[in-house]
């Protein structure tokens, strides 16, 4: 397969161009961006295939950013949605499929005993932080440098792309946020380094009864970095004794990790569950869930949980249908093979190049990069120093030839990836690396 030039990319680069009138940028989301030559404008999806406007086909591993772990237009999910369609879709009243979601979620999710509906991940995160705080009557956040839980202020700190910690903060201290031009003075979130029990027991035997929750990602998706043997089993201990909830930000890993999750997977139960992405397979729901005393704040005065959308018919019928293909009993043992089996040819795809990159593989989350693949990867501090230039050369090197990834290096393998989409896609990025090297 030859290289695209740009002209094979006209229709998006105009398009692009033209809604630029309107919209910043052109783009209505930032992540978006970044993608080179240019963002593609995409006129239909199906299945492991995105189609842009020039008529050039790619294999997708972008798949919505971490929703379509069924990939693109599923048969199940698309039946149900349009089953519904004829029902009605917004009531704003109670209707009975969401008690049956709650009761399928709390039957799947080791963590679960109550269970509320949202729309995104970065609405959850903060009802989750809310729930927190009520309970706890504490104020302070601990989270992870390099761990993103949504782009709302109070928690946009430490994200992936900012400098590393020279060390472990101790106590509450300004740190920078990560939007310009917010004076940064949030001190109820104290950041630690990831990967490191030392940190967490110094924090908490200074400051344990200030903490309202520790959040984190199980599997940061910057770098899908795996957490050390009976770290995150540590930081339960930790929590409990010192009487702080443990947030566990599912977003990405959940059921993408497993039908019970990352936090089903490690064997820990922590006391939220924030839920979002997969759960809808492309459809906006998001959800809480954990321990009933918590969440049971939400029914009475103490935290009303507000929101016209939450609970929107349409998409909680998509998560029931989408839940009961994860629930197949192959499903998993077929997702992780086959990525397992894709990251490890892609290193050696790279490796034969003479590229400078890493292929880091988790379960169903692979991220690509600007690293030699001996390098170690446990902590954010070893993860800055990819060098994201050469990630991003890498991505445009794929687009060029009709692989579709993100621009920072991260692919989200779905079902639909099945062992012929993926020995061509290996052959797409096997040309593309020659490409990177003529």
């Amino acid at each position: 397969m030859r290289c695209k030039p740009n002209s094979a990319f006209s229709g998006s680069i105009a398009a692009i161009a033209a809604a630029a009138r309107f919209i910043p940028s052109g783009v209505t989301s930032a992540a978006r961006m970044a993608a080179k030559p240019t963002p593609l404008v995409i006129e239909r999806a199906e299945g492991a295939h995105v189609f842009d406007i020039d008529g050039n086909k790619y294999i997708d591993f972008v798949m919505g950013f971490g929703p379509l772990l069924l990939g693109h237009t599923p048969p199940a999910v698309t039946k149900a949605v349009q089953r519904q369609l004829q029902k009605g879709f917004l009531y704003g009243s109670a209707h009975s499929n969401e008690a049956v979601l709650a009761r399928r979620l709390i039957d799947i999710l080791p963590c679960a005993e109550k269970v509320i509906f949202s729309n995104t991940g970065s609405e959850a995160v903060h009802i989750a932080i809310r729930l927190a705080r009520a309970f706890t009557k504490r104020r302070i956040v601990v989270k992870f440098e390099g761990q993103y839980h949504g782009w709302f202020d109070p928690v946009c700190y430490g994200t992936p792309g900012q400098v590393p910690l020279v060390a472990a903060a101790e106590s509450p201290r300004v740190h920078m946020q990560a939007t310009a031009g917010i004076p940064p003075a949030n001190t109820d979130m104290i950041i630690l380094p990831w990967n490191n029990s030392a940190a967490i027991d110094a924090l908490f035997e200074n400051h344990g009864g200030e903490i309202a929750a520790v959040i984190m990602e199980g599997i940061p998706q910057a770098g899908a970095i795996a957490p050390n043997s009976d770290y995150i089993m540590h930081m339960r201990e930790v929590t409990r004794t010192h009487g702080a909830l443990m947030i566990m930000d599912e977003v990405i890993t959940g059921f993408r990790m497993g039908l019970g999750g990352i936090h089903g997977a490690l064997g820990v139960k922590p006391d939220l569950c924030v839920l979002g992405k997969a759960l809808g397979a492309g459809f906006a729901i998001s959800a809480v869930a954990g321990r009933d005393e918590v969440l049971s704040l939400t029914g009475r005065k103490t935290m009303p949980h507000m929101g016209t959308f939450n609970g929107h018919a349409l998409h909680v019928s998509a998560a029931l249908a989408a839940l009961a293909c994860y629930s197949e009993p192959d499903f998993y043992p077929h997702l992780y093979s086959r990525s397992e089996r894709f990251a490890r040819q892609l290193q050696g795809i790279v490796d034969e190049a003479g590229l400078t990159l890493k292929v880091s593989q988790t379960g169903a989350l692979i991220s690509i990069l600007g690293l030699p693949a001996d390098s170690p990867l446990t902590n954010y501090t070893d993860l800055h120093a990819s060098n994201p230039a050469t990630v991003a050369d890498f991505a445009e090197a794929l687009i060029r030839h009709g692989v579709n990834i993100q621009a920072r290096g991260t692919l989200m393998p779905a079902s639909v990836h099945d062992d012929a989409v993926l020995d061509e896609s290996l052959t797409r990025i096997r040309q593309a690396c020659a490409s990177l090297t003529t």
